[in-house]
């Protein structure tokens, strides 16, 4: 069964200290797209910006996935945010 793994940045999560929330979204959703790629190289990957808005946007989907994949994609975003991070600060 083939996965598909999905998530939403939401630009106003970003936090403070970028002079542009939108574009600092769109880099991350490319950092995470290929992050996720490399940890599931045979998937779907499919990072979505939604613009302007803050709040809950859920976590990290993994469509036709078990409990295991759920895991190592939230590890991988969790890793992500962190690297993006570093090299940004």
């Amino acid at each position: 069964m083939s996965k598909t793994i999905r998530y939403t940045v939401a630009s106003g999560n970003m936090g403070d200290g970028w002079a542009d929330q939108n574009r600092a979204a769109d880099e991350f959703a490319e950092f995470l797209a290929d992050q996720l790629q490399q940890e599931f190289p045979d998937a779907e990957v499919r990072v979505t910006v939604a613009r302007n808005t803050s709040g809950n946007t859920g976590g990290v989907n993994v469509d036709g996935g078990d409990e295991w994949d759920e895991y190592r994609a939230g590890h991988v975003l969790d890793q992500a945010w962190e690297k993006f991070c570093s090299v940004i600060f």
